[in-house]
């Protein structure tokens, strides 16, 4: 005797709202996922660079500020030159930027015969003569320089008027000369003999 049992099981179908509900679910996930995605490749790297373009340009400006600055104070420097151009005459002329022997023993002798008296000596070290050199003669600020003393020596004859005379010139004169020793012995004629050793500066190019 055969028994045959046949079962089917009903099958389950999930109402339409439960359905639409996961769709949806799914669809947030991917829209998330894509959003992440979207972020991490294309706006990360651009907000990267926008950043990195705005401190460069931050700096940019800081740059062109100070320039500004800069660019100001050599205008004020240049307007206080052009105002005051007789006081750098004064100064190129108290401390010269170049050592030429002979214009200090004209000098010297120019300033004695303007007080009367008679030269009998003239002494000069020129061992800073910088005159001779080309690249100083072109551009004369280029180099650095120091403050160098020059030995001089005066030896003159006049009447005590005339000598005094001549120390006042040496002491308002624009050139800086310094008397370090200063010796008297009289004369014929009413007249003193008078020898001077002094000292003036200029600034010398540092050596290199």
């Amino acid at each position: 005797m055969d028994t045959k049992f046949t079962s089917e099981l009903p099958k389950i179908q999930m109402p339409a709202g439960i359905q639409n509900s996961r769709n949806a679910l799914v669809e947030i996930v991917l829209l998330i996922i894509v959003a992440v995605l979207f972020q991490w490749f294309i706006i990360g790297p651009k907000v990267g660079a926008v950043a990195a373009e705005q401190q460069q340009l931050d700096g940019l400006r800081k740059q062109a500020s100070s320039t500004l600055g800069s660019l100001q104070t050599l205008k004020d420097l240049s307007s206080k030159l052009a105002t005051n151009s007789a006081d750098v005459k004064n100064l190129d002329e108290a401390l010269p930027l170049e050592q030429r022997s002979v214009r200090l023993v004209m000098l010297l002798q120019n300033i004695a015969q303007s007080a009367g008296v008679v030269v009998t000596d003239v002494g000069v070290d020129g061992a800073g003569d910088s005159a001779g050199i080309p690249s100083l003669v072109s551009d004369p600020y280029s180099a650095q320089r120091s403050l160098q003393p020059t030995s001089l020596s005066l030896s003159v004859t006049g009447t005590m008027s005339q000598l005094v005379d001549l120390l006042k010139k040496l002491e308002t004169y624009g050139r800086i000369m310094d008397i370090s020793s200063l010796s008297l012995t009289p004369d014929k004629n009413s007249t003193l003999d008078m020898k001077l050793n002094m000292t003036t500066y200029y600034f010398v190019p540092a050596a290199k």
